[in-house]
């Protein structure tokens, strides 16, 4: 199957926190987890794991759908990163 997570590195609190909030708002359950957070939405879940200490976002492929693609899921996360504000 090949890697089971994908990194999005540079990724710090305050983004990690936009980036829930951006998701909340677009209909995601968003659930905390003690390592990150668990995003569900009506064809799609998955968990993201958070280090801070690397700035480190991890997004866990295995628990993606079928139905869905993890690049679509990855992607998602990316751009809503890239696009908040860094301050």
């Amino acid at each position: 199957m090949g890697l089971h997570t994908f990194q999005i590195l540079g990724v710090s609190s305050r983004k990690l926190l936009g980036l829930q909030q951006r998701l909340i708002q677009s209909g995601f359950e968003v659930n905390p987890t003690t390592t990150g957070f668990h995003v569900i939405a009506p064809q799609l879940a998955g968990h993201l794991f958070y280090n801070s200490a690397t700035y480190t976002l991890s997004v866990d492929l295995r628990e993606v759908p079928d139905g869905a693609t993890p690049g679509f899921l990855v992607g998602l996360f990316y751009d809503e990163i890239s696009a908040l504000p860094d301050s």
